[in-house]
């Protein structure tokens, strides 16, 4: 079977899914999907194939409903430039935004090959560990391989230095992770719901996060 790109929507376990990122694995593809439908909806699993079967949406095509020509438009741009970039280009390493030095580098053109990312920033202080976990989480995010982001931190100053850095480098609003903003998220969703699945940029202490 020829390898589905990334955005192809196709039919697995009997829903809809949408194709986030692809592996080769020799004779086998391993496939992060994204649910499409049912309580399942937005949460990703990964199937490998062709041991479990996934079969591409094919679409009829009616000319008599026809997109308007602007969104046909806006999608094919991004689609040559997603091909264009190909798998190892950074979509968030942009000149001017930072003023990177090559070893900042190396940690999220690891992360971009791992079909699941797990990485240990050790450099000595003031080599940039923020910037270099910044690229990472940005990375993953423009490539929508994550959707939400949690920093655990030391309370005091180091917090907010992990606030202000994402903020005025990367463009993340973290969101501070109090007993006040838990107890809003769960009177927002049903009982027993887990409040940091309704939090996508999170930032918390250690000391807070060992009482929740």
């Amino acid at each position: 079977m020829t390898t589905l790109l990334p955005g192809t929507e196709v039919f697995a376990r009997d829903l809809r899914w949408e194709v986030v990122a692809t592996e080769s694995l020799g004779m086998q593809t391993l496939y992060r999907l994204r649910c499409l439908q049912g309580d399942l909806s937005g949460q990703e699993l990964d199937l490998l194939s062709p041991f479990e079967p996934i079969t591409a949406i094919r679409r009829e095509l009616r000319p008599e409903r026809a997109a308007p020509l602007v969104a046909w438009r806006a999608y094919h741009q991004a689609f040559l430039l997603e091909q264009a970039l190909g798998p190892d280009a950074l979509l968030v390493a942009q000149p001017g935004r930072l003023r990177l030095e090559p070893y900042q580098l190396v940690p999220v053109l690891r992360a971009i090959r791992m079909s699941r990312v797990r990485l240990l920033l050790a450099d000595g202080v003031g080599l940039g560990k923020t910037i270099q976990a910044g690229l990472v989480i940005t990375e993953l995010i423009a490539r929508r391989v994550a959707h939400r982001i949690l920093i655990v931190s030391p309370a005091g100053p180091l917090l907010e230095q992990w606030r202000v850095e994402l903020a005025e480098r990367f463009g993340l609003r973290m969101e501070r992770v109090d007993r006040e903003l838990l107890e809003t998220v769960r009177k927002a969703n049903e009982l027993g719901a887990n409040p940091f699945d309704s939090i996508p940029l999170g930032l918390v202490s250690i000391d807070f996060l060992k009482q929740v």
